[in-house]
């Protein structure tokens, strides 16, 4: 019989075989990393409910495991197409066309580590969000400052991981630098 200390020592010792530090997977595919992202939110929002709060060094991972999809999506919210790809949807929530993933991603992010600066998605709170986070989800995540009016990302580093991004008055760049 499986307990969910079992279920939660094996997510914390999972993580630090799939995710470096620095959030950047290991599997270096933003589509397969946005794959497990959504797996370990959803894990997180699942332990919350029930009582579990995970590591801190669970829950930072996670949380930069968000930022690194942040800054390696256009401003669509379109996952640069790097490494291996597939469906990469866990839970297919969302019946509306115009969320991506990775606005799933940063919503549930935004409420679950209380990160205003993942709040960039002018669309708003995304249906799949709504589902799993719930009215109390929403209201949270309508109290967050909205980021996303004046939100330009700078240039960010992921050294561990190997990524570089460059930004400036809307040019983006990036270099893979990774293992």
């Amino acid at each position: 019989k499986i307990k969910w200390g079992d279920f939660e020592a094996e997510l914390e010792k999972d993580i630090k075989k799939q995710v470096y530090s620095d959030g950047v997977g290991k599997e270096q595919s933003m589509h397969y990393h946005e794959f497990i992202t959504e797996l370990y939110l959803i894990a997180v929002m699942l332990g919350r409910r029930n009582g579990s709060h995970f590591s801190v060094d669970l829950n930072s991972r996670v949380e930069k495991m968000c930022e690194f999809i942040m800054y390696m999506t256009d401003e669509g919210l379109r996952p640069l197409n790097i490494g291996d790809s597939d469906d990469r949807d866990a839970l297919k929530l969302n019946m509306l066309e115009l969320f991506s993933n990775s606005a799933f991603i940063l919503n549930a992010a935004s409420v679950l580590f209380n990160t205003p600066g993942f709040k960039i998605d002018k669309n708003g709170f995304d249906e799949k969000s709504l589902w799993l986070l719930g009215h109390e989800g929403y209201e949270r995540y309508s109290l967050l400052e909205t980021a996303y009016k004046d939100k330009v990302l700078a240039s960010k580093d992921f050294p561990e991981g190997g990524y570089y991004i460059m930004r400036h008055e809307g040019l983006f760049l990036h270099f893979d630098c990774g293992k």
